[in-house]
């Protein structure tokens, strides 16, 4: 797919709804896609509506908001149109429609699919959108990421911490733990920590040792882990008809994982051990991190 655009997505969004902009833009970030947000971009000037417009037509997709204080907006309203307008029919797959909060969406664009983030935890709304992403580009909308010659080329992983300091020894101690039985599928668990803060750990691990994996995945794990980590399918190039029984995905992802090397998951906030029992890989050269209380 030739790239005409210097940014894969442009994100509108009114000011009440900037911390879930934030949100998407950190999945698109971990994506590796390019993105166009307001709170990131720009800072406030007599100049800005110029540049949001200017820049809106420099990304091949458009992210709406949608909320009811998006269309009292004049300049979100007219994002908005500008986007439909590029894709009227919603065959090319350029306007993403997003609903905030509850609210009716008005005509015409209550007829267009939307994805909606109403009732819905942070760990449900990135894996609505990774699904998204998966099939953008199945559609050819957006490029398939080509694997880098060393690092990471799969990773789902929340931002990095930037204030994240010390533990230093505890991070060699989970590096050297997952290391210790050679290539072969190993599972630690992260747990009795009390104080360190689990995730956080965990997290750091990942970006900190990110060049040793191909693939990071990062499972919330407190309700439905097997909704994250089927997710991972159209990741792996694993496609399914619509409607298929989570559980066929489930073991083609794990299948894919044991005859695979360099890969992580981290399952966050694990209840009970069963709960993740039939989702960990037994073998493969790759890493299992449990956090657990």
């Amino acid at each position: 797919m030739a790239d005409d655009f210097e940014y894969d997505f442009f994100i509108s969004r009114t000011g009440k709804d900037s911390a879930i902009a934030l949100r998407i833009a950190a999945v698109l970030e971990s994506e590796g896609l390019r993105f166009l947000l307001q709170d990131v971009d720009f800072v406030p000037t007599t100049e800005i509506v110029e540049r949001m417009e200017a820049g809106m037509n420099r990304a091949r997709c458009t992210i709406s908001v949608l909320s009811p204080e998006y269309f009292d907006s004049p300049y979100t309203k007219s994002e908005l149109r500008a986007a439909f307008d590029r894709d009227p029919d919603g065959t090319k797959g350029t306007l993403v429609l997003i609903r905030a909060r509850e609210f009716e969406i008005p005509y015409p664009y209550k007829s267009r699919v939307w994805i909606d983030f109403v009732d819905v935890d942070e760990a449900a709304e990135r894996t609505l959108l990774l699904r998204l992403i998966g099939k953008l580009r199945d559609r050819g909308v957006l490029a398939v990421p080509v694997p880098p010659a060393s690092g990471f080329a799969i990773s789902n992983l929340p931002q990095r911490n930037e204030n994240f300091t010390g533990r230093r020894e505890l991070l060699e101690r989970l590096h050297s733990a997952l290391h210790a039985e050679g290539a072969a599928a190993v599972t630690q668990a992260v747990h009795g920590l009390g104080g360190v803060g689990k995730t956080q750990l965990a997290l750091e691990y990942a970006h900190a040792f990110g060049n040793e994996y191909d693939l990071r995945w990062w499972i919330e794990s407190e309700t439905q882990p097997e909704t994250g980590f089927a997710a991972l399918a159209p990741r792996l190039g694993l496609e399914f008809p619509e409607g298929t029984d989570q559980r066929i995905v489930v073991a083609a992802v794990r299948d894919w994982l044991e005859s695979h090397d360099r890969w992580l998951l981290v399952f966050d906030n694990v209840e009970q051990p069963e709960a993740i029992a039939e989702l960990r890989p037994r073998s493969g050269g790759g890493h299992v991190v449990v956090t657990s209380r």
